[in-house]
């Protein structure tokens, strides 16, 4: 079995595999408010879509405002286009000298089933959510800038056939099976548990991941000041954060607390291309569901 680096002990290393739409933002916004650590939003997430090795199939859509001029000068912005696949395993597994705590999330498909990139030495967790909250969501924030009207047409034809919950499921399997990697136990936990039994769950993920909890985590401060801390893309940046009031992450952004989820929906309520893509990743979501390590 493989040692992790002894300099790697003294950091504490988290990672969070969200999938798009499932409140991976807003918790790792909660996670950055501790004192003493560092943030890595999206390092593979950047590398698919925008690095020299990008996987997207979306190529012939513009994202200028990926490269707007006007972002914040903040200080660990870096631009993806130099960033491979293997730069970055090697950026998260370095040290980050006077930190006490990494935190990096990232969306599973990204890895691109390519699992060598999981990088050693780190705590992970998966962030699990409902697909009949998933995809809707997902449909309403990135469906304007295709052509296509339906979700399934998207991500069949700009997404590899990329449904999240079964990429979610391989790292899971990949981890247990390698245990050189340091971690054959994961945290996995759902968002509706998240939402309605916050304290619980928030308790429960501080103790599996070594984190003193305070009831003075339940709450804070609205707005996207934490981000000036973040390692982030320029692109995600620009893209997800700072347009048009906060873009994709605008709920992330303005939170203060985990507050309790809308109504499940039912599923004479959803469209049939959202049913299509549910069914899909139904299978992946309940066997998640049943490995739940937190629960309420």
């Amino acid at each position: 079995m493989d040692t992790v680096n002894p300099e790697h002990t003294k950091l504490n290393r988290i990672y969070l595999w969200a999938n798009n739409r499932s409140m991976g933002t807003v918790f790792l916004k909660w996670l950055s408010l501790l004192p003493n650590s560092q943030a890595v939003n999206g390092m593979f997430t950047s590398c698919y879509f925008y690095g020299p090795e990008s996987r997207w199939i979306a190529k012939d859509i513009s994202y200028e405002r990926s490269s707007e001029t006007n972002l914040p000068d903040y200080p660990f912005v870096y631009d993806a286009s130099n960033v491979t696949y293997r730069m970055a395993k090697t950026n998260l597994e370095s040290d980050y000298p006077g930190k006490k705590y990494l935190f990096c999330k990232d969306l599973p498909y990204c890895l691109f089933h390519n699992h060598k990139l999981i990088p050693k030495g780190f705590r992970h967790t998966f962030l699990i959510r409902h697909p009949y909250r998933m995809y809707p969501s997902w449909k309403k924030a990135f469906g304007g800038l295709f052509q296509e009207s339906s979700l399934n047409e998207i991500i069949e034809k700009h997404y590899h056939h990329m449904y999240n919950y079964k990429e979610q499921y391989e790292i899971i399997q990949y981890l247990q099976n390698n245990p050189e990697l340091g971690d054959t136990d994961p945290v996995i936990f759902d968002a509706d548990d998240l939402q309605n039994h916050p304290e619980s769950i928030l308790r429960q993920y501080c103790q599996a991941v070594g984190i003193a909890f305070t009831e003075s985590m339940l709450q804070w401060s609205p707005g996207v000041e934490v981000v000036k801390s973040w390692k982030i893309s320029k692109q995600l940046l620009g893209g997800g954060i700072h347009e048009s009031d906060y873009a994709f992450y605008r709920t992330a952004m303005e939170s203060s607390k985990f507050l309790p989820p809308k109504k499940l929906p039912e599923r004479c309520e959803l469209d049939e291309d959202i049913l299509e893509c549910a069914d899909i990743g139904m299978p992946y979501y309940e066997k998640l569901y049943a490995m739940r390590t937190l629960r309420p």
